[in-house]
């Protein structure tokens, strides 16, 4: 009997990670008293019958004795609200929620396709935010019976105004369809969202559309169900107030034309703004467990802002790639990115599948 082994993991390595800003003396980093976050979808196995095994789970990290409050607003507008006593830094706090009520709705509903409640480029209310009275780090995990990711949550001082998304190739068609998919979620009211699109979307948008969201509301873009391996790497976010954006992919093969990996898994990252990218990123091959299918590699990803980026690997230029460019390969051993200009890398674990008896 094989099993699907929940292993994909979608880092952003950045060259100088939430450098200083060129216009302020001030640092950024990953700590902070402020965080908003949504979820895009992900598969859950039957749907229907899941709510009480699948859930949203949040880990604060406390740098010192901290009281934090989690705000949630659900699918139906409720809201509640959670105080967590963070009074131990040598601790981890965990939060657990249910999916249902705060996941965003793609077009797909875990092989329901289509759902008739999708979200996909309407407001969705759904969004949760984090306030402390001290600073601390958060991470998020969206955990599926088959299909998990986490990821790093950036606070609010540490959003912008443009993002290149880094996602991953659309899988599959008809029900056995999982979209490359971001979310855009407003952290202030009146936030004037443009949005260009590197692929025709699952609304039929192939250029650029625009939508206003208030505080708390999120908006989900997925790639079109009628293309084939539709990747929404390169699109273009661009808003008048700070956002925060959440990519990835409902269910992911990768490599996603692999003919001998079956397992499929949720990618999720929080994309940094451009203004926090750098010029170099150093990338090491994930593990891989010894009772799994031992075929295929990871990747990783060059996505650029500007044009004419010359992209180096070790030293030995690969690529010269334009605004929203990508450039792909195989991660076997430690690398080197070098670029001429700003760009963002990903590192995507390979797929894999459990080898029965082993």
């Amino acid at each position: 009997m094989n099993f699907t082994s929940i292993i994909f993991v979608l880092s952003l390595i950045i060259g100088q990670t939430l450098s200083a800003l060129s216009t302020s003396n001030d640092y950024i980093d990953t700590k902070g008293t402020e965080f908003y976050v949504s979820f895009p979808p992900n598969f859950h196995n039957n749907p229907q019958s899941s709510c009480a095994r699948d859930s949203l789970y949040f880990f604060i990290v406390p740098w010192e004795s901290s009281v934090v409050t989690i705000t949630s607003r659900d699918r139906n507008g409720n809201v509640q609200i959670k105080t967590i006593n963070a009074l131990d830094p040598s601790k981890i706090y965990t939060v657990q929620y249910t999916w249902c009520d705060f996941e965003v709705m793609g077009v797909n509903n875990s092989g329901e396709l289509p759902t008739p409640f999708r979200q996909d480029q309407t407001k969705a209310p759904q969004h949760f935010s984090i306030n402390s009275d001290k600073e601390i780090s958060l991470y998020v995990l969206n955990h599926a019976q088959t299909s998990s990711d986490a990821c790093l949550v950036y606070p609010t001082d540490a959003l912008g105004k443009y993002y290149v998304v880094s996602s991953y190739i659309s899988n599959g068609v008809g029900t056995n369809f999982t979209p490359s998919q971001f979310l855009i979620l407003a952290v202030e009211d009146d936030t004037q969202i443009d949005v260009t699109p590197s692929v025709r979307t699952t609304r039929n948008d192939v250029s650029s559309f625009s939508t206003t969201l208030n505080k708390g509301e999120s908006y989900l873009v997925q790639s079109s169900q009628s293309i084939a391996n539709g990747d929404l790497t390169g699109s273009i976010v661009q808003s008048n107030k700070k956002v925060a954006v959440f990519s990835g992919h409902q269910r992911a093969l990768v490599p996603y034309n692999s003919q001998t990996l079956l397992s499929r898994d949720y990618l999720l990252a929080q994309m940094p703004p451009v203004e926090t990218w750098g010029k170099n990123a150093f990338i090491v091959p994930y593990p891989t467990p010894r009772n799994s299918d031992q075929s295929g590699d990871d990747l990783y990803r060059v996505v650029a802002m500007y044009d004419s980026t010359l992209v180096f690997v070790n030293n030995i230029q690969v690529a010269i790639l334009s605004s929203g460019g990508l450039y792909q390969s195989p991660l076997t051993t430690p690398a080197k990115i070098t670029t001429s200009k700003a760009t963002l890398v990903s590192h995507i674990k390979k797929s894999s599948s459990a080898i029965p008896n082993s």
